[in-house]
């Protein structure tokens, strides 16, 4: 942990494992959160969800309930990024837009309480 202090940024343990006891599942959607919350395009936000989702959780039923057969490890987790997509793309980023039109002050406020950048405004 020492050699931390020379490493740009805060976090040094960044991987599924890191969740305090709350499970696979929270380690996941805390990575997915984060990434999320960096990325600055509203197209590519619901991206890290699916990659980090189809990855992880791919895995984990692989080696669950298909390790030795022979389906290759690839096909849970397309499975499951497809699912991700379907869900992130097709209901998320709609449900999104929804609400931002229908309660537009929402997002102003979500920003200010977060300290997060909106809409490219520069706010760190």
């Amino acid at each position: 942990l020492q050699l931390m202090e020379y490493l740009p940024g805060n976090y040094y343990n960044f991987h599924p494992g890191s969740h305090v006891g709350q499970g696979r599942e929270a380690g996941c959607a805390l990575i997915a959160a984060m990434l999320t919350a960096r990325c600055r395009s509203r197209m590519l936000s619901p991206l890290a969800p699916v990659l980090v989702n189809a990855v992880v959780v791919g895995a984990v039923l692989y080696f669950v309930y298909y390790s030795g057969s022979a389906v290759p490890m690839w096909l849970p987790m397309a499975q499951v990024g497809l699912g991700q997509f379907v869900a992130c793309y097709g209901l998320g980023l709609p449900l999104l837009g929804f609400l931002e039109k229908r309660f537009p002050s929402w997002r102003e406020r979500e920003g200010e309480q977060e300290g997060c950048a909106l809409k490219g405004e520069g706010k760190a």
